[in-house]
């Protein structure tokens, strides 16, 4: 077998979202860039005898020393050759590890603790199907500026339990990204939501909140700025009996089951994410 490996640089992403592209995986250019600066640690290439890249493995390092393995993608024609062998994966992991697996994934690699269910529903916005919620009394909602990049940044960090300003500043303002803050009568954040460009569909990622009226609030008027041509996806809990209703109502159609699994090392990642208020996920994130 003729193939190198070598740690991922800035001149690899094209090829990595080409890669991802052809298994309908790709986040878009602009995103694996936000994703790559971000990362924490390495991410791995696989390349050919004539320097094509065969495959990657793209893992994010986060700040409380676990690693969630993000993606994990080989050419066909290179696959069974034995080189996930050579990457950081759940088999071969030199740190904790943890990640979002899918069917084929639980047959091939060694989990020990499962968590969560999660659900990826997409389709076109068909938003006139959507009713608009009643009126949040005493809450009122308003777009990201930097002037309140600091109300969000504290919001996140009871979620999530860790602090990521730097991937925030660069995810939920820009030009390929709608951000939206609810805030109660004494100012204080109670949710925000960011609706995002992946360059061939939206993301809603994240959709973060106190309760189902702020949620749905912020879903609705993040949708609205959706065209019907517009392809959007959205991922969340299972267990989320609100954005259940609202992905039906808007007859997107269920496209991935995963489940959240942990090694043993990493399971204390569990106890420090506020899942209650999750509506909406990254999937480069625990949360």
């Amino acid at each position: 077998m003729d193939i190198h490996f070598r740690d991922a640089t800035a001149d690899d992403i094209a090829s990595i979202e080409q890669l991802a592209k052809k298994f309908f995986f790709s986040v878009g250019v602009p995103n694996y860039q936000i994703y790559f600066r971000c990362a924490g640690s390495a991410w791995q290439v696989a390349l050919n005898g004539s320097d094509e890249l065969v495959a990657f493995n793209a893992n994010h390092r986060l700040p409380i020393g676990v690693s969630l393995g993000y993606q994990l993608i080989c050419n066909p024609k290179f696959q069974g050759q034995g080189i996930s062998k050579h990457f950081d994966t759940m088999h071969f992991s030199r740190e904790p590890l943890m990640g979002n697996v899918s069917g084929d994934s639980i047959k091939r690699y060694r989990f020990d603790i499962w968590a969560e269910k999660l659900v990826e529903y997409s389709g076109f916005a068909q938003n006139w199907l959507l009713e608009r919620p009643a009126d949040l009394a005493g809450f009122w909602i308003v777009p990201l500026c930097k002037e309140t990049m600091r109300d969000l940044v504290e919001y996140d960090l009871d979620i999530e339990g860790f602090e990521r300003s730097t991937f925030i500043d660069n995810w939920c303002l820009g030009n390929e990204a709608t951000t939206l803050l609810c805030y109660d009568a004494q100012r204080k954040c109670r949710g925000y939501g960011t609706l995002r460009s992946c360059q061939t569909y939206y993301t809603l990622s994240p959709l973060y909140a106190d309760g189902d009226s702020i949620a749905e609030a912020l879903f609705y008027q993040l949708c609205r700025k959706l065209e019907s041509s517009d392809h959007v996806c959205m991922l969340f809990p299972a267990r989320n009996r609100l954005l259940t209703r609202l992905v039906n109502r808007l007859q997107l159609r269920l496209t991935t089951i995963e489940l959240r699994s942990y090694q043993k090392r990493s399971q204390f990642v569990i106890g420090k994410l506020n899942m209650d208020k999750v509506y909406c996920m990254h999937d480069y994130w625990p949360l």
